[in-house]
């Protein structure tokens, strides 16, 4: 075991029993993230020093960030270590053929990065929404310095409690759980709209594509699944075979 790994379980031992398994598998599986995306063992030795310290603190963050931000009140993973790579999410938007006319929404958009790359290099008119006040402002911020107001709009609040009918594409990087409540949402569009999701699947429903995109060019053994949906259904999730039944690929 890690020695991240290993201090975020002594954390959770101490923590109170009852939050510690709410929020245990979020943590879990959070952790598990890099070693997910990395496929070859010796990744890690090659990592400099540096980089590793930063990978602990991280971790111990994390940890403190699931447990302050309970998993009754979470749709996102409460996190800054597992920023979606911009290059997996231009990557995404590229596959389904994103074009200037497209309106798409981040939901959970953390400091803007993803928005603000959007509308630079396609040129798409990009909402960010961001529960967290502090994060928002740090993204209209970034969207400022970026010189993409004219595109680019941050909205500050709950995503369950925000419109956004007119979109064309919506990205997700939510826990399954986040993923599951917001779907009411989906199935409601006016609209056909194509949907993103980052790292997890909606339970229960297939995918129209599955793709594995590298999150660096130089580092071919890092990648991430990204999941392509169309909302809304036209049947219900509980109508519907097994979500491996989409098709999938891996592109790089």
């Amino acid at each position: 075991m890690s020695p991240s790994i290993a201090n975020i379980a002594a954390k959770v031992k101490t923590a109170n029993k009852s939050s510690t398994l709410a929020v245990l598998p979020l943590v879990l599986a959070s952790v598990a993230v890099t070693g997910y995306a990395r496929t070859h063992t010796n990744h890690m030795q090659a990592v400099p020093e540096h980089e590793r310290n930063q990978q602990q603190h991280d971790d111990a963050e994390l940890l403190h960030q699931h447990v302050a931000y309970p998993s009754t009140s979470m749709l996102a993973p409460r996190k800054t270590l597992h920023s979606t790579p911009l290059r997996v999410f231009t990557r995404a938007l590229q596959l389904l053929d994103a074009q200037s006319h497209d309106v798409l929404y981040d939901i959970g958009c953390g400091d803007g990065r993803c928005v603000i790359a959007a509308a630079k290099e396609l040129g798409i008119r990009a909402v960010g929404i961001e529960i967290d006040a502090a994060r928002a402002a740090e993204a209209q911020a970034a969207v400022r310095e970026a010189q993409v107001e004219h595109l680019v709009t941050i909205r500050v609040g709950n995503a369950m409690e925000m419109d956004f009918s007119d979109a064309t594409i919506i990205f997700l990087f939510l826990i399954e759980r986040g993923l599951r409540l917001i779907r009411p949402r989906l199935e409601a569009l006016p609209r056909s709209c194509r949907v993103v999701t980052y790292l997890y699947k909606f339970p229960a429903l297939p995918f129209e594509a599955r793709h594995v995109l590298q999150a660096k060019e130089s580092q071919q053994d890092v990648a991430f699944p990204v999941f392509f949906y169309r909302f809304p259904t036209i049947s219900t999730a509980a109508a519907l075979p097994a979500a491996s039944a989409g098709a999938e690929s891996s592109a790089q």
